[in-house]
C-alpha cells in the first residue's frame, strides 16, 4: 500500500486554521516564504536592507491580523506576496513624498559616492555592469511596472511568480495581467535602450 502525499503548505496552512492553531499556520508560513517576502521587498525597495527588513515585519504583522480571515481561495504564498507588494507600494509613496521634500531643500542635502568593489574577471565585470545596468533600469519605472516585473520573473527575489499568481495579486484577468507585462517590458527596454544609445 503506498503511502499517502504528504500534504502542501496551503493544506497544512489551511489545516491549522481550520483548528484554530493559528500560531502553526503563522510558524509554517514565516519558515516556507519569509525569505522570498524578503527578497521581494529587497528589489522592490532598491537593495534597501534595512527597509526590506522593516516592509517584510510589517508584511508578517498584517499577516497575523488577517490570519483568521485567510480563506485559500488564493496559494498562500500569492497571498503573501500579494500584501507584500501593498506594504512595498506603500513604502515606495512615503519615500517619493520624503525624495520630494529632500528637492525641495537640495542645497541641504549631502550626497556620498560608493564605489563598486572590484571584480576580477572581464566576464564577470560585464555581467555585474549587466546586472546594474538591469537594477538601475528597474529603478526607473513606476513602481507597478517595477512590481509586475520582479515578480513575474524574480529578478533579485530567487523566484518568480506565475502569470496566473500574477493576475490574482493584481485583481486582474490573466489577459489584462499579461497585456501589463508586456508594457512593462517594452518601457523597460526603452529605459535600457535608450540611455545606451
Amino acid at each position: 500500500m503506498a503511502e499517502p502525499m504528504p500534504a502542501s503548505v496551503d493544506q497544512r496552512v489551511q489545516a491549522c486554521i481550520a483548528t484554530g492553531e493559528y500560531c502553526g499556520a503563522l510558524d509554517l508560513l514565516a519558515r516556507t516564504y519569509l525569505e522570498t517576502v524578503y527578497r521581494y521587498c529587497f528589489r522592490m525597495l532598491n537593495g534597501d536592507t534595512g527597509r526590506a527588513r522593516d516592509v517584510t515585519q510589517q508584511v508578517f504583522e498584517e499577516i497575523c491580523r488577517g490570519i483568521a480571515a485567510y480563506r485559500g481561495e488564493a496559494s498562500a504564498k500569492t497571498w503573501l506576496l500579494g500584501i507584500a507588494r501593498n506594504q512595498c507600494l506603500k513604502e515606495i509613496d512615503v519615500r517619493a513624498r520624503h525624495r520630494s521634500m529632500l528637492r525641495d531643500n537640495l542645497e541641504h542635502v549631502a550626497t556620498q559616492a560608493h564605489t563598486a568593489p572590484a571584480l576580477g574577471s572581464e566576464a564577470a565585470m560585464l555581467s555585474h555592469e549587466w546586472l546594474t545596468r538591469l537594477q538601475w533600469a528597474l529603478d526607473q519605472l513606476e513602481s507597478e511596472e517595477r512590481s509586475l516585473l520582479v515578480m513575474r520573473f524574480g529578478i533579485g527575489v530567487g523566484r518568480e511568480l506565475s502569470a496566473t499568481e500574477n493576475a490574482q495579486i493584481l485583481g486582474l484577468s490573466r489577459a489584462s495581467a499579461y497585456r501589463k507585462l508586456q508594457e512593462a517590458l517594452t518601457r523597460l527596454r526603452r529605459v535600457i535602450y535608450d540611455d545606451a544609445g
